[in-house]
């Protein structure tokens, strides 16, 4: 029962049957959240949030905070740094073209060239 009807039932405070309850290890009635458990906690840094949040049956921004208090980063494996290589042939070819060498997206090449402020190619 609630810590209220408690403390009616046995002719004392909330305040004091919230503290037996809490000597007690016994949780809040019906509290509105739940714990996390660790199965739950190995999910995180997986996959995108928004996925663990639907898995878990959980809110997106209460991932991010469990996420974030562990210290557990998420790094999207489809995004990959960019090399040397690529990093030099920018703007020497059209976007299209490196887009293809790269396999990346043409919009991913724009946004690195204008990034680094190298002008789109001539021809």
């Amino acid at each position: 029962m609630r810590d209220e009807a408690a403390a009616k039932r046995i002719g004392c405070s909330v305040a004091a049957a919230k503290n037996r309850r809490h000597q007690l290890g016994i949780p809040m009635f019906e509290p509105g959240w739940k714990y996390w458990t660790a199965n739950e906690d190995q999910l995180l840094g997986t996959m995108p949030d928004s996925a663990v949040a639907r898995i878990l049956g959980r809110t997106i921004k209460g991932v991010w905070y469990r996420r974030q208090t562990l210290g557990i980063s998420w790094i999207n494996p489809a995004r990959r740094p960019w090399n040397a290589e690529e990093l030099r042939l920018l703007g020497t070819l059209p976007d299209k073209v490196l887009a293809e060498k790269f396999h990346r997206t043409e919009k991913a090449i724009l946004s690195r060239r204008s990034a680094l402020h190298i002008p789109t190619p001539r021809g």
